[in-house]
């Protein structure tokens, strides 16, 4: 599975608007969504939370401006889709019930709906930074 999002990924062109682009976006904001919750339920505040919170506000991102797929961000989506799969693949009980975002995200990116406020932004680890 994960090779096929590599191949997708790496593969797709910079400035694509194909629906092909379009359905790896949805795709992306599903698994990198629920790697996301996962992180969260597991290890709140963590660096890898962080970090897969961040791509998905990338994916967000990618959204907000226009659904044209970006080749800079393939390396750091590649990365984020490969460690959430292997999260929930590690967290077989967890997964389905942080579902429910991940969910409502990817049906707002599959109907070009989705808004800067779907996903918070980095405000939301200012309560576990460290002094």
């Amino acid at each position: 599975m994960m090779t096929t999002y590599a191949l997708r990924i790496q593969g797709m062109a910079d400035g694509s608007e194909t629906e092909a682009a379009h359905d790896l976006l949805v795709n992306l904001a599903w698994q990198i969504g629920l790697g996301a919750e996962i992180a969260a339920a597991i290890e709140p505040g963590s660096v890898r939370a962080k970090r897969l919170h961040g791509a998905l506000r990338t994916v967000v991102d990618l959204c907000l401006a226009g659904y044209v797929w970006r080749a800079a961000f393939a390396d750091a989506l590649d990365q984020a889709a490969t460690e959430s799969a292997q999260l929930t693949a590690d967290h077989p009980r967890i997964w389905p019930q942080r579902r429910a975002g991940p969910d409502l995200l990817a049906a707002a990116v599959q109907q070009r709906r989705v808004t800067a406020d779907m996903v918070a932004g980095a405000e939301l680890y200012r309560d576990t930074e460290k002094a």
